[in-house]
């Protein structure tokens, strides 16, 4: 009897440490996945930046944003960034009661929300005009003036001279459009794919040589196209299709380049490894940038790339 009540002690023992020990490495991953932000003082004077999109936390912009700022040095403004997570019936709203707000400097348009926001802009550069999307807009005074690095950004991330390089872009959005306009004007050979053709029609004014209907027919796409750049959202989710019909297209020399971020590395690129591709990876393009975006919204417009002056009213 003796042994029996011991028998059962000790197995309630054993059980409440291994339960104990299951909470403790549960809590640990689960602060370990959570991690907190690290702002420890922030002066009343301090300037308002934002970031705003549909799904912003799988942004890098408000983590990697105070090292940008920091490499500017005195030029900069006191500022700080924060994550607005914005539903698109809530958008024009939201921009619009910023910009009232006399601290409020500007902020980094992430998905799906570049197109959109260019219509809401008073002015824009010359560029982003042209590309018909928005990544930056800056407050001066009450003044919404929108910008786009994304192409920028991408092109010189590849670190590549990209002239007669022939590019397949997958996708019709704000970011496709960017690259879509700088590749042209650095005399790459530009191809557009979307699900949607009439979308991706529209890029040919700013540059796109051809519009393909469908994929289908490529067998080998390194027989074609010597670059291939998802711009779309496909990747962001593991569940995600990919954005082309069949893997076995992904053959060397092709290049695959994704501009997703978040994961680092999207299903797409993983598998164009697998296969023996050169890839390329979406924070390349946010890095590349980055210098671009932080002076634009939190220097003087002396220091800017481009003279809003040239900008569009809307």
């Amino acid at each position: 009897m003796i042994r029996e009540k011991l028998s059962i002690i000790f197995a309630i023992a054993a059980s409440s440490v291994l339960l104990t020990t299951g909470l403790i490495i549960y809590h640990a991953k689960t602060k370990r996945r959570r991690k907190r932000s690290t702002v420890f003082e922030i002066q009343p004077t301090a300037r308002v930046l934002t970031i705003i999109g549909d799904r912003v936390y799988v942004t890098r912009t408000s983590k990697v944003f105070p090292k940008w700022l920091y490499g500017l040095g005195n030029k900069a403004n006191d500022a700080v960034l924060i994550p607005l997570q914005v539903k698109a019936e809530d958008l024009a709203a939201v921009l619009l009661s910023l910009k009232k707000c006399e601290n409020f400097d500007g902020a980094v348009i992430t998905k799906p929300f570049k197109e959109v926001s260019l219509k809401l802009c008073d002015e824009l550069t010359a560029s982003a005009s042209a590309i018909g999307a928005v990544n930056c807009i800056r407050c001066l005074g009450g003044v919404l003036v929108g910008a786009n690095f994304d192409g920028l950004g991408f092109c010189d991330g590849l670190g590549m001279n990209v002239q007669n390089k022939r590019c397949l872009i997958l996708g019709a959005g704000g970011a496709a459009r960017a690259i879509t306009y700088t590749l042209s004007t650095r005399q790459a050979q530009v191809t557009i794919f979307n699900r949607s053709y009439a979308r991706a029609l529209e890029l040919k004014h700013i540059g796109a040589a051809h519009v393909i209907e469908s994929l289908i027919s490529f067998c080998d796409l390194s027989q074609h196209f010597d670059i291939l750049i998802n711009a779309t959202s496909l990747g962001h989710s593991a569940d995600d299709p990919l954005p082309i019909p069949d893997i076995t297209m992904l053959k060397p020399p092709l290049l695959v380049a994704d501009v997703i971020m978040d994961p680092p590395e999207t299903r797409l690129l993983t598998q164009a490894k697998l296969r023996g591709c050169n890839i390329h990876h979406g924070r390349h393009m946010l890095d590349a940038q980055s210098q671009l975006i932080a002076t634009f919204l939190a220097t003087e417009p002396i220091y800017w790339v481009e003279d809003p002056i040239s900008s569009v009213r809307q």
